[in-house]
């Protein structure tokens, strides 16, 4: 037998060392039983009723773009106007919380698919039946995303009788939220400034039709001050009592007397929405209604109608 070299033995550990790289060159290796494709992303949770609201938004502007296509001068700017709003209303519920603003300027999102209005709908029919939807959805709702439902079924009940309209705007942000007591006891006091008003109010009606109104509202507010003050009083809280007096001067005529009853209800739909927003189970549905009812009276009355009525 031929004797090996130290050369001979290096050359034949480097052939041998070659071979395992080489194969594994000649192809990819191939992982089994491994996942095939990255997992799927988290999906938002949907807030229940908002897409059905959006498309119920989305339905109203429709309408009112149609008919502010047959209208010219300050009619069609009008409806041009409730369009817009409907749009933003529609817009605001297609977010994943919808009372978080959208994280700075960025991309618009893919705009939904406007469902169509049906065969001969009509835009007050509609406004009416997203103004009960949207009350429902208020009272199932707690905190922000309830003042958020109830603001869009005031505005939906208010709309038709609105003359005057602030343009389309997202919700403003919110302060820090209050307990329903405090609230209440907070809309308490709005409402004895409320009723004192409405009382110097009736003051230069000679009777009929807008005197019965005025008192109907009236005993409206004090349904009102005194279910909530009865509210507090159960729970171990001071009811706020009433000031001896309040700067408002004395309406000579009717249209001075509108004047005040406007000024009262614009002043009170804040702390109306806030009853809203820190309201229970128990008592959401009357703070609901409360902030509608004020909004329809306020609208009715020549107040400018807020995208967001309450907040």
């Amino acid at each position: 037998m031929l004797p090996v070299t130290r050369r001979d033995l290096l050359a034949a550990l480097a052939g041998v060392a070659v071979l395992p790289l080489a194969a594994c060159a000649q192809g990819s290796p191939v992982v089994r039983g491994g996942p095939t494709a990255p997992p799927p992303r988290p999906t938002a949770p949907v807030v229940p009723g908002a897409p059905e609201g959006a498309d119920r938004e989305d339905v109203l502007a429709a309408l009112a773009r149609g008919r502010g296509r047959g209208e010219e001068g300050g009619d069609a700017d009008r409806w041009v106007t409730l369009a817009e709003v409907h749009a933003e209303h529609a817009l605001v519920l297609r977010r994943p919380d919808p009372t978080v603003p959208p994280p700075g300027a960025g991309p618009s999102p893919t705009p939904a698919p406007v469902p169509a209005p049906p065969e001969g709908a009509r835009w007050e029919e509609e406004a009416a039946t997203a103004a009960e939807e949207h009350r429902r959805s208020a009272a199932a709702a707690s905190g922000d995303l309830a003042l958020l439902w109830a603001s869009l079924a005031a505005f939906a009940a208010a709309a038709p009788r609105a003359a005057v309209l602030a343009p389309a705007a997202p919700p403003p942000l919110t302060a820090a939220p209050s307990d329903d007591l405090a609230a209440m006891g907070d809309l308490v006091t709005a409402l004895h400034q409320a009723v004192f008003g409405y009382e110097l109010a009736l003051v230069p009606l000679a009777g009929g039709g807008e005197q019965d109104a005025v008192r109907s509202r009236l005993e409206q507010l004090l349904g009102t001050r005194d279910r909530v003050g009865a509210v507090l009083a159960a729970r171990g809280r001071a009811v706020p009592t009433a000031a001896t007096g309040y700067d408002v001067e004395v309406p000579g005529d009717e249209a001075a007397s509108r004047r005040l009853r406007r000024a009262v209800e614009g002043g009170l739909l804040p702390w109306s929405g806030g009853w809203v927003r820190a309201s229970g189970d128990r008592e959401r549905p009357a703070a609901v209604a409360a902030l509608v009812s004020g909004t329809v009276t306020a609208a009715a009355l020549g107040s400018e109608l807020g995208a967001w009525p309450g907040w």
